[in-house]
């Protein structure tokens, strides 16, 4: 339900349980470890999840070899983190070899799927990070690639699980940033209507999908022109995401960053300097190298693609 320093609190609990009972690089213990990896990536503490997660991979791997099922969804949950960093051109290479192998076992487990949603994501990041290096051909690719898997995905999801399952919708908030990403500006602000009202009704008007939606339905109502629209929405999500994952957490900054950039559009008194602010706190978070920052930077939107919980 979003609560994520609720659930690092307890698994860290049910770590330490376990550990005592079967050992440290029991089956068990290592797939409490990855829960706290999570955790603490959900948390918006990346630098930990994703020095966390190494090791809970490598554990994995020298305990069960590095070909395991088990090993292969460590590795896919620690390149999630790695994203998260904004090292997505490593994501890619650890979760396209997750997924292979995944599949080779078995092609529509809730585990390959994951991991194949997770793949799908990063491409969409990796395609951002070419084009802000010149590299409109390979970011074009990889463009391509994300939609396709997610298009995938999204249809697999629905077959499985139903049109309102959090899993289906949380592909069709990625497929609407997929859309915008190819300037389909229009069709991207109407799935990301969609997605956030029935995320809304499932979910919960506070829970983190529903925000990430919501804060995407902003984004495009500000590319599509309608920037008194694009704030009203902002203004009503920034309380709520900051009530949810606090102030400091990234996804709040990005809220955030987000609303600045409207205001300065609408030539609201303070924008610029609302703009600049947020820039400087973003890069202290996250990092100043980081592809958000560069986004920011340049006057951009900042959107959030989901990774679901797995079951």
């Amino acid at each position: 339900m979003g609560d994520f320093r609720a659930a690092l609190e307890r698994d860290r609990q049910a770590w330490r349980g376990l550990r005592e009972l079967v050992g440290e690089t029991a089956l068990r213990t290592l797939w409490s470890a990855g829960h706290i990896g999570r955790d603490l990536r959900e948390a918006g503490d990346y630098d930990q999840s994703e020095a966390y997660l190494a090791k809970v991979a490598q554990d994995y791997e020298r305990t069960y070899g590095r070909d395991a099922r088990a090993t292969l969804n460590a590795r896919a949950n620690w390149a999630i983190s790695l994203r998260s960093l904004g090292r997505s051109d490593e994501a890619v290479k650890v979760l396209e070899d997750a997924y292979e192998s995944l599949s080779g076992i078995h092609p529509t487990s809730p585990e390959t799927l994951a991991c194949r949603l997770s793949l799908s994501a990063t491409y969409l990041s990796l395609a951002e990070r070419l084009r802000a290096e010149s590299k409109p051909h390979d970011a074009e690719k990889a463009q391509r690639r994300a939609e396709e898997e997610l298009e995938k995905v999204t249809e697999l999801y629905q077959q499985d699980l139903g049109p309102y399952h959090p899993h289906t919708l949380v592909c069709k908030n990625n497929l609407a940033m997929v859309l915008r990403a190819r300037r389909d500006i229009g069709a991207a602000r109407t799935l990301a209507a969609t997605v956030s009202g029935d995320l809304h009704r499932v979910l919960g008007p506070d829970h983190p999908y529903t925000l990430a939606a919501r804060t995407n339905l902003a984004v495009c109502a500000a590319e599509s022109g309608d920037l008194e629209g694009a704030l009203a929405v902002i203004d009503d999500v920034v309380p709520r995401i900051m009530r949810t994952l606090g102030e400091e957490h990234p996804d709040s900054l990005r809220c955030l960053c987000n609303q600045a950039l409207i205001r300065r559009s609408l030539g609201l008194e303070g924008g610029t300097r609302e703009v600049e602010q947020m820039l400087n706190r973003l890069a202290e978070r996250i990092g100043v190298g980081h592809p958000a920052v560069a986004a920011l930077t340049e006057g951009r939107f900042l959107h959030r693609i989901v990774d679901p919980q797995p079951f």
